[in-house]
Order: C-alpha cells, then sequence, then structure tokens
C-alpha cells in the first residue's frame, strides 16, 4: 500500500499476513462437553477460565490446582494454581456502557425448528428460561442486549381479555420480561443467575428498535383516522415517558430514547421527526432521539438530533475534531455505533484479542457514553439472501461470497462472526452441529470486549484515587491515537495501540497493585508496568484471565 507521495506504509499482499488463512479461535463451547481433546506434539491448545469471585470474599491468596491426564500414557500432572483476590471491587453496573440487539425470532428457529411461537406459551418457564439465559450470559460479559421481544402478543392478550385497557397505553411499556431485566429481577439468584451485576437492571432501552415505531401506527388514532406524525409522536412519546416516570426507581432511572430511523441518508425526514420531537410540550419533550448517521452529517443535516449514534473507522481528522465540537455547542450526544480499524478495534472474527478489548478504552478517552454493535444473534444472512447460517462451520456470516482473489472469499459486505456474539447451544436447522443445550455459548470476542470493559473500571478506581492528570497519561499511552485521532491510517497493523495481550495485562496487574489500600500513587504507571514487566520476564508466572470484580489472577506453574 502507497501513502501521499508514493511512500510505502506497507509491504506485501494479503497472503503474507501472518493471520492467513488461518482458523481463529471464536465459539466459548463449555468444556464439559469437549472434556477430552488432542494437542499434537510441540503444540499448545488455549482453555478459558471464567472465575467469578463473590465480593463477600476476603483478599489473600487461594491455592488450587488443575489436573491434566494424558490418554496415550495414563499419565496426569497437576498444575498449581494461585488466585490473589485484592482489596478492592469493581461496580456492578459498568462505566462504559453498552447495547446489542438480539433477534428473538432467529433464537426461537435455532431451539425449536419453529418460525414463530404462539403469544399463549411466551411467558412458559421453558421459554422464559432460553430468554433469561441469552440476557444472563451477556450481562455476565458486562454487556446489555435490547429487543427480542415478541411485541405483537400485547395485541393477543388484549384481544382474549387477559389484560385490559387503552391499547395505545398497554403497548407504550416494555414487555413484562423487558421490566424484569430493567428492575434487575431477571440477574438474581432466584432466576440462577450469579456473577457481574447481580440484582442489578439494565440503564438503557430504545423505543421503536431500528425505527420500528414508524411502522406501528402512531400517526392514526384508535379509529384509524391519521392524526400526523408530530401529533402521534406526542402522544405515544408521552404514553412512555410517563409509564417510566410511574415505574420508579431503578426504572425510572433507565435512560430512554426512541431510535428515529437507521442508515438513512434521508436527512430531511429524520431532522422533521427530531424537530417534531423537539417541539412536544408534553412528558414525552423528555424522550431524547437517535438516529445511526455519522456525525459529519448530523451536525449539518440534523441539527434537532439529540443522539448522533455515529460509526468510525477511518477519518478525516480535522473534519472530525470540528464536528465533535459543533456538536457539543449545540448539546448532541455522540454514541458510537460498529466501526472499526484504525479508529478503534475491528469486530469481525479475524481481529486480534486486542481489537474488541480497545474499543472502551478508545470510548472512554474520548467521553463517549455508550456504544452500539449491531446485532448479537444474526443466524440468517437475508440481507445477501443466503438464509440460516451453519454458525459452527461457517465463518462467514453477514454479505456475499461473490468473488474469490487474493484475499479469499470476498464480496459485498462480507463478514466473518458480523453480527453473531451469541451462538446457539441447540440448532435444530443444523442437527449436526447441535450441543442439545438449552442455552447460548459465548463468542471468544465477547470475553475480550468485558476485559476493556473491566479495564475501564480500573480507570475510573485509578482515576479516583490519583486524579485525572495521571489518568489521562495513562490512557494516552496505552491508546494514543484512536476514534478520530487515527485519521486515515493503514487498517492492517498500523493502529497506535499494542496488539500484544500481555501488554494489556501488565497494564491491569500494575493498575491493581497500585489500587489496593496503603499503595502509592505512581506518576507514570505505563512505564511502571513495562519495567515490571522485563523484569518478570524470567519468571514462570503468567498472568491470565479472571471474570472476577475483585481480584487479578496468576497461575504459578
Amino acid at each position: 500500500m502507497a501513502g501521499p507521495g508514493g511512500g510505502g506504509l506497507s509491504s506485501g499482499s494479503w497472503s503474507d499476513r501472518p493471520a492467513a488463512n488461518k482458523h481463529f479461535p471464536e465459539i466459548a463451547v463449555p468444556l464439559e462437553l469437549h472434556p477430552t481433546f488432542d494437542v499434537a506434539s510441540g503444540e499448545s491448545q488455549m482453555i478459558w477460565v471464567d472465575v467469578y469471585v463473590p465480593k463477600f470474599l476476603s483478599s489473600g491468596s487461594y491455592l488450587g490446582q488443575v489436573e491434566i491426564q494424558v490418554r496415550s500414557t495414563n499419565q496426569s500432572v497437576a498444575v498449581p494454581v494461585v488466585l490473589q483476590v485484592k482489596e478492592f471491587t469493581l461496580p456492578d453496573k459498568p462505566t462504559s456502557r453498552t447495547m446489542v440487539p438480539i433477534e428473538g425470532g432467529d433464537i426461537l428457529r435455532r431451539f425449536t425448528g419453529q418460525n414463530w411461537l404462539h403469544c399463549s406459551k411466551q411467558h412458559d418457564e421453558e421459554y422464559r428460561r432460553l430468554w433469561d439465559r441469552h440476557w444472563q450470559l451477556a450481562w455476565r460479559h458486562k454487556v446489555q442486549l435490547v429487543g427480542g421481544s415478541f411485541d405483537e402478543c400485547v395485541n393477543f392478550r388484549h384481544r382474549t381479555g387477559q389484560i385490559h385497557g387503552d391499547l395505545d397505553v398497554l403497548k407504550a411499556q416494555p414487555e413484562i420480561l423487558d421490566v424484569l431485566r430493567l428492575n434487575g429481577s431477571s440477574f438474581t439468584r432466584a432466576r440462577n443467575y450469579s456473577g457481574p451485576g447481580e440484582g442489578v437492571g439494565l440503564d438503557v432501552y430504545p423505543i421503536g428498535l431500528y425505527g420500528s415505531w414508524s411502522r406501528q401506527g402512531w400517526d392514526t388514532d384508535e379509529n384509524g383516522t391519521n392524526i400526523g406524525t408530530a401529533a402521534g409522536l406526542e402522544k405515544h412519546l408521552s404514553l412512555w415517558e410517563d409509564w417510566f416516570r410511574s415505574a420508579g426507581s431503578p426504572i425510572s432511572d433507565v435512560e430512554r430514547f426512541l431510535y428515529l430511523i437507521d442508515e438513512s441518508s434521508n436527512y430531511p425526514s429524520t431532522e422533521s421527526w427530531a424537530r417534531d420531537c423537539a417541539r412536544i410540550s408534553g412528558s414525552g419533550s423528555a424522550v431524547p432521539t437517535l438516529a445511526t448517521l455519522s456525525l459529519l452529517d448530523a451536525v449539518t443535516q440534523t441539527p434537532s438530533l439529540n443522539i448522533s449514534c455515529s460509526t468510525l473507522g477511518f477519518s478525516d481528522i480535522a473534519a472530525w475534531a470540528s464536528a465533535n465540537k459543533a456538536r457539543q455547542q449545540i448539546g448532541m450526544r455522540l454514541w458510537l455505533y460498529n466501526g472499526g480499524r484504525p479508529a478503534h478495534g475491528m469486530t469481525n472474527t479475524e481481529g486480534d484479542a486486542t481489537d474488541w478489548r480497545s474499543i472502551p478504552w478508545a470510548m472512554h478517552k474520548h467521553n463517549i457514553e455508550l456504544y452500539f454493535y449491531w446485532m448479537s444473534t444474526y443466524y440468517r444472512n437475508y440481507q445477501a439472501s443466503e438464509g440460516d447460517t451453519p454458525l459452527f462451520s461457517r465463518a462467514k456470516t453477514f454479505g456475499m461470497n461473490s468473488t474469490f482473489d487474493e484475499t479469499g472469499e470476498s464480496g459485498w459486505m462480507y463478514g466473518n462472526g458480523d453480527g453473531v456474539l451469541l451462538y446457539p447451544g441447540t440448532d435444530r436447522f443444523f442437527p449436526n452441529e447441535s450441543y442439545e443445550i438449552w442455552g447460548p455459548f459465548a463468542s471468544l470476542r465477547l470475553k475480550y470486549w468485558r476485559r476493556g470493559l473491566q479495564d475501564v473500571e480500573y480507570i475510573e478506581l485509578f482515576r479516583a484515587k490519583c486524579g485525572s492528570n495521571a489518568t489521562k497519561t495513562l490512557i494516552g499511552q496505552v491508546v494514543p491515537q484512536v476514534l478520530w485521532e487515527s485519521g486515515e491510517a493503514n487498517w492492517f497493523p498500523d493502529v497506535s495501540w499494542s496488539q500484544h495481550w500481555d501488554d494489556w495485562e501488565q497494564v491491569r496487574l500494575c493498575l491493581a497493585d497500585v489500587l489496593v489500600p496503603g499503595a502509592s500513587c505512581e506518576a507514570d504507571i505505563v512505564l511502571k508496568c513495562r519495567a515490571s514487566a522485563l523484569a518478570r520476564s524470567g519468571s514462570n508466572t503468567v498472568y491470565v484471565e479472571s471474570d472476577t470484580p475483585t481480584t487479578t489472577t496468576a497461575f504459578a506453574g
């Protein structure tokens, strides 16, 4: 790739990449379902272990061991494990906020083979347990799912006399299972949940996800008479806002917003709707509006919009810096949506493990409130007319593979793992790939993301103890150029952050050492981490992942 003036930015062809045409670890199938596996001589095999340490556990070192049995020789080796529990706790509610839709219909198809679920069964314990396990798995990774409800069932229950009242009022509130997620009831021991955020509810709720409100007849009254979009928005948003206020805390504290439209270049319509909402005189005026469009277009084309949810990869540094300043002047908020290198890590399967980890750091550096990833269960590649994807045997989940060139299979919007962060434990469409588990499996990308979300909690504890200047230095050294700072740098390999997982773990470990009571703040903690990493390079201690709000974990062996 040649840069301006002919200067080389990188060399070699696509196939010269270190990871070209390699298999990437992705689906975190529980070890209980694969208790034995082969590891060739001279090779290694990663096993990911989640450890949740409850808050009441005292700090100190906890000893254990992992036993490895070798089938060919019938011998076993015991690897000692030391779990160090530090004396501080990460908060239950994530600082770096997230939002990821889930598709209830696709889940139903995979787990039952049915295209739809009769509304009379929607709340049966069997199906509620299935929905719970999806939301719980995501929440255990500090990620908030949204959507997935069968809203048409409100009509059914009203028609059959199970619920009574004005249908518009009944539909201007979350479905009952959503309510239980917002108030935290779905994340309790009574619902078989333990982990981060136990008993804590989700804090974001989209009204009209992906712009679906415009297809729900908001511009007509109960008699079918057209009342106009502006009057419809005032009526329905006020009904929604009244419900949230009347629900009391914690639900009344949930951020609700109207998802005006998705990825539309019809800026006049978007601006018109946003302006109608801004002019609401009732309680609905408190509901902010959101659209997925570039901030560059939002500040110039849709200034009445409250939240620009913008994607970002390559960027014009000056234009973005100017747009960010302009949106602050008009009170527009900025969330991020999808995106990728070099602005932040790529989201597809073949990205480095550090890619998803970098996203919360990038968000936090620039005070971006929320990251929106477009889907977690895109099991049917309907946008490319390909139907159901065999998720355990095909990497591509989105787009077309219409050509074959030096990059391999490629085509329109070709994406490996795109839109899939949760994998079905049962698959009626591809029974040879089914594990017959009534719940989802996490992707490793979800675990990488959680690591970054946890990092932000460490950063905020560090800020509280050591101040903003030290924190700014820390973040700037770990992610020097992210979001619009990255400009139009080559997406591979020219990213500003380290692509070595161990470098990120060393920073985490050093932060943990500073956060314990009695430890002093470091003027430049990143330099200290590098020095300590070099000092440890000859030791036999390897620091690894721990899914816990209270610990740093060490494997000694």
